[in-house]
């Protein structure tokens, strides 16, 4: 569930749920931002009115069909390690 949170996302929807949405019939499909996820589903962001209170939606997962999801893989940061020599390096022989 932690990986939705503060994402964006591309809803495909039915008809109907492009008109909750606000979307025209035609349209195909349109970009969201997952404030959170939990066991009911996608809460997304519907209105901002100040930085302290924004109004959500709910897609619940019961009214998925199907997903694709295109996930990016970032690189992890390789760790820093701080070397030591032991006694039996080339340069104490």
């Amino acid at each position: 569930m932690n990986y939705w949170y503060q994402r964006t996302a591309f809803l495909h929807l039915s008809p109907a749920g492009r008109e909750i949405f606000g979307q025209t019939p035609d349209s195909r499909s349109f970009e969201v931002f997952v404030e959170w996820a939990d066991e009911l589903g996608l809460w997304v962001l519907h209105e901002r009115f100040n930085d302290a209170t924004n109004s959500v939606r709910l897609v619940k997962w019961s009214h998925f069909d199907s997903a694709v999801l295109d996930v990016i893989q970032e690189e992890p940061e390789p760790v820093k390690v701080i070397g030591f020599r032991g006694r039996n390096t080339a340069k104490n022989q």
